[in-house]
């Protein structure tokens, strides 16, 4: 995998098309692309982008514990 601190990213990733929701420890919080703020209502949401060289898929992580 290659992280930001690396001077060389790929050139292109897949990246997979669902978002995948984790509320519990599961959650990728030692990521450097992970980031957190509240939304209108108040809420915390958590997201996290997870960088992987192909063919390994990248994904998007969601943490939101009060959301539906």
């Amino acid at each position: 995998m290659a992280s930001s601190s690396s001077s060389s990213l790929p050139d292109w990733v897949l990246v997979d098309p669902y978002i995948f929701r984790r509320d519990d420890d599961s959650f990728p919080t030692d990521e450097p692309t992970e980031t957190s703020c509240t939304n209108s209502r108040g809420d915390m949401i958590c997201i996290c982008f997870q960088l992987h060289e192909p063919p390994r898929p990248s994904r998007i992580y969601l943490s939101w514990p009060a959301g539906t």
